[in-house]
């Protein structure tokens, strides 16, 4: 009946010390590992925000380029006023105007068709920037229920350890 049924617990303090250092060695272990993955997601969100950002200066350059083409494009109907008006002037060279004229209205209608294709491209990469964004808010909340869903994980092993290590040996 004195059967020392306490054999796996350590008897003497060193024991007892060695065990708490292995615990608490491998807890920190453990919270280096999380610092390291939290480090990790925190660096890959602030590259999408560097490219999101990228994106708006992206965004912001194609507006000063199509205004910069509607400003042509006033400059261009200004001068065709001109030349219309140097037509009514110059009978000689009638011939020679109308020529202009076409070649003008030509590069007009490739200016609108390309101020359209921009006005397209604008709206394409303003719908992609709200998908990357979205994108990105939801990844960030699906590793932020990760390392909290593993924080919660090691606080109850550590709790479980710490209840476990204070324990009374009531057999003693």
């Amino acid at each position: 009946m004195s059967k020392d049924l306490t054999g796996k617990i350590p008897q003497g303090t060193d024991e007892k010390l060695d065990l708490i250092l292995t615990t608490v060695l491998s807890m920190t272990v453990r919270v280096d590992s999380i610092d390291s993955r939290l480090h990790r997601v925190e660096e890959g969100q602030q590259r999408l925000e560097e490219g999101h950002q990228r994106l708006e200066q992206g965004q912001r350059t194609l507006e000063e380029g199509h205004q910069r083409l509607e400003q042509g494009q006033r400059t261009l109907e200004e001068s065709h006023q001109r030349l219309e008006q140097g037509q009514r002037t110059l009978e000689g060279g009638h011939q020679r105007l109308e020529q202009g004229q076409r070649t003008l209205e030509e590069g007009q209608q490739r200016l609108e068709d390309g101020q359209r294709r921009l006005e397209l491209g604008q709206e394409v990469l303003r719908s992609e920037v709200e998908a990357l964004s979205r994108s990105v808010k939801h990844r960030f909340l699906i590793l932020s229920g990760q390392v909290q869903a593993s924080y919660n994980t090691l606080e109850k092993r550590v709790t479980v350890l710490e209840a476990d290590s204070n324990t009374p040996n009531c057999q003693t």
